[in-house]
């Protein structure tokens, strides 16, 4: 029956093992590039229909609106909410990718915790996070953190 299993307890720093496994610091690299030159991407194209439109306006001068204008300006304004449509897919489908790897990087870390937990007879992992103080010896991180970087030295984003 369950209350008669030892608890024998360890902890882990699972944000720990994201951040600086090297996995983790792998997909970071990549993410953040990726996240550049999305953003770099849509500054050029702002910034080149910002321009088009102070030359629209530049041409009009004190002139009241033409059609001619009011049709270039609502087209300005059309390009604008398809950029931004463009940049939010991107943007999804890049976040689709980042919860991919990172399952990638949890499964691995679970195979090596529950390897460590088998080794050491440990009936119960406790997160770092929920646990305000606990003995060094308890902590399995820098273990998983080995044996994460051994089966998964990186991960593609």
């Amino acid at each position: 029956p369950a209350n008669q299993i030892p608890v024998i307890v360890g902890v882990l720093d699972a944000q720990a093992i994201l951040n600086t496994s090297s996995a983790g610091k792998s997909l970071n690299t990549q993410w953040n590039a990726a996240m550049k030159a999305l953003n770099d991407d849509m500054q050029k194209k702002e910034a080149g229909l910002r321009a088009q439109a102070q030359q629209l306006e530049t041409a009009r001068g004190n002139n009241p609106p033409s059609a001619d204008y009011i049709a270039k300006r609502k087209a300005l304004e059309q390009q604008d909410v398809q950029y931004q449509q463009a940049f939010a897919k991107n943007k999804q489908a890049w976040d689709g990718r980042l919860d991919k790897a990172r399952d990638s990087i949890a499964t691995a870390a679970r195979k090596a915790m529950q390897d460590i937990a088998k080794q050491r007879g440990l009936t119960l992992i406790l997160d770092r996070a929920a646990v305000p103080y606990s003995p060094q010896p308890w902590n399995i991180t820098d273990e998983v953190l080995a044996r994460l970087n051994k089966a998964l030295p990186s991960v593609k984003l």
